[in-house]
């Protein structure tokens, strides 16, 4: 009898990428500054990356303003 690739895998590899839900917030928050970053360079703000951290962590930066 053959098994289909989806039925003979699932025992074969372990949980590789399992994180815990402490990990899984702490890399969907870089995530969001990272989408934030980028998005603020397509639209021509001038914003560095550290800069866009401290801004979504709710601290001012000196020389940008929120509009």
């Amino acid at each position: 009898m053959r098994r289909s690739g989806s039925e003979g895998a699932k025992g074969m590899f372990e949980r590789k990428y399992a994180m815990t839900q402490e990990e899984n917030i702490g890399l969907a928050k870089r995530d969001i500054a990272d989408l934030i970053y980028k998005e603020a360079n397509l639209e021509g703000i001038a914003v560095t990356y550290p800069q866009t951290q401290e801004i979504y962590d709710g601290r001012t930066v000196a020389g940008l303003t929120l509009q």
